[in-house]
């Protein structure tokens, strides 16, 4: 379909049900067609392609666009805060402090990850790993359609 040079492409979802190497040869063909000028509409279910490839991304629920921008103000209007991971030594049997328990998974969304992990690290329990993770578009896209799943 690219041999005739077209000024614009539409893919739907082309990374779908293949290796690791394919994908990484359309990602790096995608984003030089892109250079080239080339208009790219992409489809993808992969966030992090949506991210890497395209310069405006729009978020569609049962049809409907619901966002579209660019990644960055995404992130920033509708990311939330940082979130916090921590995975407890062992399960607390009661957990009064912020956040989610999970068995023995802590997750928190913070706008003062320092001072988070401080109250913490200060708390009686003993943690095995604490991770701070930026927002990001998965992220993004399940605040603005929702964590559980559905039809």
């Amino acid at each position: 379909s690219l041999v005739h040079e077209p000024r614009i492409a539409l893919l739907d979802e082309p990374t779908v049900g293949v290796d690791p190497q394919s994908r990484n040869h359309l990602m790096t063909t995608i984003a030089s067609l892109k250079e080239k000028g080339l208009t790219v509409v992409l489809t993808t279910h992969y966030m992090e392609e949506a991210a890497r490839l395209c310069d405006r991304i729009g978020i569609i629920d049962h049809g409907r666009i619901l966002e579209l921008d660019r990644l960055q103000p995404l992130v920033a209007r509708l990311g939330g805060g940082m979130r916090i991971l921590a995975e407890f030594a062992s399960a607390p049997e009661q957990w009064t402090g912020p956040g989610e328990v999970r068995g023995s998974e802590l997750s928190l969304v913070t706008d003062s990850p320092l001072e988070s992990i401080r109250e913490l690290l200060e708390s009686e329990h003993a943690f095995e790993s604490l991770q701070v993770k930026h927002p990001d578009l998965e992220t993004v896209f399940l605040n603005l359609t929702g964590r559980t799943l559905r039809d």
